[in-house]
């Protein structure tokens, strides 16, 4: 995980599991009755406040295993190109 761009992917990988509308309840200012309808959740996010450290580690797991996986990519590309084999 030695690149800078690191913590902008596990901050983006966190972020997608979050539920960022803006407001708990729908607005009852332009309602006559003044009835509150519930938000329903969406399914596989969390709220703010339901995010924790268990999601934060998965998030720095997930762009490791990420991180990790691409630098093979490249180094079997790399061992390809000093052989000359030019197939990709």
């Amino acid at each position: 995980m030695e690149d800078e761009r690191t913590p902008l992917r596990i901050a983006q990988v966190v972020q997608a599991e979050r539920d960022s509308r803006a407001v708990s309840v729908p607005s009852t200012a332009h309602r006559a009755s003044g009835l509150r309808i519930p938000r329903q959740k969406i399914a596989g996010l969390k709220t703010q406040r339901e995010l924790g450290p268990e999601d934060l580690r998965v998030a720095i797991l997930s762009v490791d295993e990420a991180s990790k996986s691409e630098q093979s990519r490249m180094a079997t590309a790399l061992q390809r190109r000093s052989k000359g084999d030019i197939s990709t």
